[in-house]
């Protein structure tokens, strides 16, 4: 991922739960980002159009906008992060599946 010309690695592994819950439709993908959020973060909408999922959230002073589209094993999008002031960090992430959890 980049975030502002800066690259950065991470690795995820996704459980099949999780994989389940973002799989389904917009109601169940919502419901799980709700469910993951608790106490952090307020979901402020979520959609699934095709092969591609967008979300909105409010976090304390900040606002997260997230746009995802899949490519069976890999992805590709872009989250921004709006702060109080109006600063704006926009990520651009590039995904791929790496094979099944350790």
């Amino acid at each position: 991922m980049t975030t502002d010309g800066a690259s950065h690695t991470a690795s995820h592994c996704i459980t099949p739960a999780e994989a389940t819950s973002v799989n389904g439709d917009s109601k169940t993908g919502r419901d799980y980002a709700e469910k993951k959020a608790t106490g952090r973060c307020k979901v402020k909408s979520y959609n699934i159009q095709g092969n591609t999922v967008s979300y909105s959230l409010s976090c304390g002073d900040r606002s997260i906008d997230s746009t995802q589209t899949y490519h069976g094993d890999s992805s590709d999008g872009v989250l921004k992060t709006t702060t109080a002031d109006g600063k704006v960090a926009t990520t651009t992430v590039k995904a791929r599946r790496l094979g099944a959890c350790p």
